[in-house]
C-alpha cells in the first residue's frame, strides 16, 4: 500500500497516515454523510461554481483546470462537513480515527488547525471521490 501521499505532517513529531478505505468503512462513511445530508454533498460536486468551471474549460483539459475543479469541489465539500459537524461530531472523530493511525482519544486533542487538515485530507482521497462517483451513479 503506498500512503506517501497521505502522510500529514502536523507538527515536527507528529504524523498521521490514511489507510487506503475498505468495505467496513462503507457503513461509518456513509452514516457520517446521512446525518451531514447526502443531498448537500450532491449539491457540493454539482455547485454552480464547479460546474461554471467545468463548462469553462475548452478542448482537453490542462492538469491546472483539473486541479482547480477538484480544489472547488473539495471545498464545498468540507464546507458542508463544517456547517454541519456537531450533527455527527462522534462519528466524524470515528471514521478520523478508524481511517488513520490515530487513536480516537489523539484526534480529539488535535489542534483545530490539524483538524482542519485532517479532514480536508480525508475528503482529498481518492476513494472518497470515488464513492461519490458511484454513489451518484446508483440514484440516477
Amino acid at each position: 500500500m503506498d500512503t506517501s501521499a497521505a502522510v500529514i505532517e502536523t507538527d515536527p513529531g507528529m504524523l498521521w497516515v490514511f489507510r487506503d478505505l475498505k468495505a467496513t468503512d462503507l457503513f461509518p462513511l456513509a452514516r457520517v454523510i446521512s446525518k451531514l445530508g447526502v443531498n448537500r454533498f450532491v449539491e457540493a460536486f454539482g455547485s454552480e461554481e464547479v460546474l461554471g468551471l467545468v463548462s469553462n474549460i475548452k478542448g482537453e483539459t490542462t492538469d491546472m483546470q483539473t486541479m482547480v475543479v477538484g480544489l472547488s469541489a473539495i471545498a464545498q465539500v468540507v464546507q458542508v462537513i463544517l456547517e454541519n459537524m456537531e450533527k455527527c461530531e462522534a462519528d466524524i472523530f470515528n471514521l478520523l480515527s478508524s481511517t488513520s493511525n490515530l487513536t480516537l482519544v489523539q484526534v480529539k486533542d488535535l489542534d483545530i488547525d490539524e483538524l482542519l487538515v485532517m479532514i480536508v485530507e480525508f475528503v482529498k482521497k481518492p476513494e472518497f471521490k470515488r464513492f461519490f462517483d458511484r454513489a451518484l451513479k446508483l440514484f440516477r
